[in-house]
């Protein structure tokens, strides 16, 4: 059976995936950044050397228990040597362009893929409850964690074609008995949860992604998200 990863109901300081940010942001303010492993993105080459380009300012976001939580940190640039091209290295908790964490996006989106049950609405509840929007300053905020989101999120993996193939073969190389297939199998989509075929292939996609994530982290040791992705121009 697969699992599912949950939201801590620590307290909210606690919470590890502000841990951290927190100490990725205190790399990057102490100079020690650990520089992108394997070819540049964009060249593929392997045989230049990289330097830091720029920093930007990045608000992630993050759920505990009922709530989203915002926290500010860092994403770095690096320039190859060789093919003078920029890109950003992410840390393991961030993904391009999105605001919320990996483990959030990945944790939702793994619910509503193979669970049968599963809502676009009903995924993005806690308890029962609406996902609200912590306030720093103590104000009421009345936002709520959109079920639109959650689709966002689920086609972002589910046209990362290029990455989830690359993946597979590593995979099958490392163990060619590898049974993610059959597991893909236990969790068959309902019909309700598409009405085209094109809608049904980026979930089936999303939902192999994630499967395939756990058994690269389980043959390798370490994920497949961000280095292996970004090598893949997260495609």
């Amino acid at each position: 059976m697969f699992h599912f990863l949950h939201s801590s109901t620590m307290n909210e300081n606690e919470h590890p995936i502000k841990l951290i940010i927190e100490a990725h942001t205190a790399s990057v303010l102490s100079g020690n950044i650990p520089f992108p492993e394997g070819p540049c993105p964009k060249c593929h080459k392997t045989h230049g050397f990289f330097k830091i380009h720029e920093y930007r300012k990045r608000s992630f976001r993050y759920i505990v228990s009922s709530f989203v939580h915002k926290c500010i940190s860092f994403l770095v640039r690096f320039k190859c040597s060789i093919c003078n091209s920029t890109f950003t290295d992410y840390p393991s908790f961030a993904i391009p362009h999105k605001h919320y964490v990996i483990d959030d996006i990945e944790r939702l989106s793994q619910i509503y893929t193979q669970k049968q049950s599963a809502t676009y609405r009903n995924t993005v509840n806690h308890e029962n409850m609406p996902i609200g929007y912590h306030s720093e300053d103590n104000t009421i905020d009345e936002r709520q964690l959109s079920h639109s989101s959650l689709w966002r999120w689920i086609s972002f993996f589910g046209k990362m074609n290029q990455h989830l193939s690359n993946t597979l073969d590593l995979i099958r190389q490392k163990a060619p008995e590898t049974h993610i297939f059959r597991e893909n199998m236990l969790y068959p989509l309902p019909t309700h949860k598409y009405r085209s075929q094109h809608r049904k292939i980026i979930l089936q996609t999303a939902q192999l992604l994630i499967l395939t994530r756990e058994s690269f982290e389980s043959f390798f040791g370490k994920s497949s998200f961000p280095r292996f992705a970004t090598a893949n121009a997260w495609s």
